[in-house]
């Protein structure tokens, strides 16, 4: 069998010692807002849900007179201070009298003759989903560049969805704490993967899954896609570091058995060995293909060779590549036509290990980011397969920027706002 070399990321240590959110009117059988189950003094306050002082939104019913429907205002003390025309419609904002609002409205919602529709001017909040206290979380120029924290507000972050970290095992860092599974190790065959096994100082698996779920909002390291996930690390490596065609199917066995339908994995051999090929790794694609009929994604970190992967693109393994903070394809990455989207690969936070923060490059970290949005969207659409989540994926991407080509970035960069929604 073919032994690989994996670990495909370029560690940069910093921070630490080891490295960091109408009514629809047709006439005047609309019902007033009175019929809500709160009543006025329920209602949450401005702000939260509630209402701008002093102003009501009215329809005037059409059976109303110009004069008449003035005479009911000025009885109110109501003045319209703006109208706005939609469609056949036309709204009137009303300003009632300081301090009246209550009774003015009480006595409009009364007043079928000359109103069809009277209603509180109800306020909305920005969504605060995109602000976390993740000290990191401002500088994750990947995060935005992802269009993930808008996202947030579309999906439950990954929430009810298992990613599958196929690695050197991850350690149990606070960054993971509660969602990290067990796991399995593939190399001996049996036993936990929650340990990582990684001989250097990063803890290659650790980072890798802090990647994609680290958890936000903790005032810890960094923020992730899918801080809600849980982590069900898989070790496939042997104790220099190397994997295998048996390691691999053995875990990819093991993902069909648990139900797992989203995996990253961050080894891969140098083109035109890499796993796309599928005359070299027949038993590997099998297995792949096996996965990808349960309605498994397996992401694959396509390398950092700088070299072209001439393999065709294929729906069993979605190879990822590696793009800068200048929307360029990192120095390092092996590009070509098996590879499905570019996501950012250069100077990713995460935690190493130990939990401390770190700075990391390469695909390695490319590929479970990707998975992480992947997470997001599935969280978003808890109903649907994983082919539809990949469409979703694919058919939201974003191509529109003047670096792109499909040669190099193939479908585009993931758009998690656009792919929630």
């Amino acid at each position: 069998m073919l032994a690989t070399t994996g670990l495909l990321g370029l560690f940069v240590a910093a921070f630490g010692t080891s490295g960091f959110w109408t009514a629809s009117i047709a006439d005047t059988s609309v019902k007033p807002e009175s019929s809500y189950p709160l009543t006025f003094k329920q209602m949450p306050p401005k702000g939260d849900g509630g209402w701008r002082e002093d102003t009501l939104i009215v329809i005037a019913n059409p059976r109303s007179t110009k004069d008449d429907l003035n005479d009911a205002l000025q009885e109110v003390k109501g003045t319209i201070t703006r109208r706005i025309k939609v469609g056949t419609q036309e709204f009137l904002v009303v300003k009632t009298e300081k301090g009246k609002l209550e009774e003015t409205y009480k006595n409009m919602v009364k007043d079928g003759e000359h109103f069809s529709l009277v209603q509180r001017n109800h306020t909305y909040k920005k969504e605060q989903c995109d602000i976390v206290n993740d000290p990191g979380f401002p500088s994750q120029y990947e995060l935005f560049m992802l269009n993930v924290p808008p996202g947030w507000c579309y999906s439950t972050e990954g929430q009810g969805v298992t990613i599958a970290i196929l690695d050197t095992g991850v350690n149990p860092v606070p960054e993971l704490n509660g969602r990290l599974l067990t796991g399995f190790n593939a190399f001996t065959g049996s036993g936990p993967g929650n340990h990582d096994t990684d001989p250097g100082s990063l803890g290659h698996g650790t980072a890798c899954a802090t990647t994609a779920a680290a958890a936000a909002n903790n005032s810890l390291n960094s923020a992730s896609p899918a801080y809600n996930a849980q982590i069900y690390p898989i070790i496939i490596s042997d104790d220099e570091g190397y994997t295998d065609d048996e390691y691999l199917i053995t875990a990819i066995g093991e993902l069909i058995s648990k139900g797992i339908k989203i995996a990253s994995c961050s080894f891969n051999a140098v083109p035109p060995y890499s796993f796309s090929n599928a005359t070299l790794h027949a038993g590997l694609h099998v297995a792949l293909n096996e996965y990808n009929a349960t309605g498994g994604i397996f992401f694959n970190a396509v390398g950092n060779e700088k070299k072209k992967c001439k393999d065709p693109l294929r729906p069993n393994l979605i190879c990822i590549s590696a793009v800068d903070y200048n929307l360029k394809i990192a120095k390092f990455s092996n590009t070509g036509s098996s590879v499905w989207f570019a996501s950012p690969g250069v100077l990713v936070q995460c935690s190493d290990k130990y939990g401390y923060p770190v700075l990391i490059s390469g695909t390695s970290f490319s590929s479970p980011i990707t998975a992480g949005v992947a997470a997001m969207v599935a969280s978003a659409h808890p109903g649907e397969t994983g082919v539809q989540t990949l469409n979703r994926m694919v058919n939201t991407s974003w191509r529109s920027f003047k670096k792109y080509s499909f040669k190099n970035f193939a479908y585009g960069i993931p758009d998690a706002y656009a792919a929630c929604q």
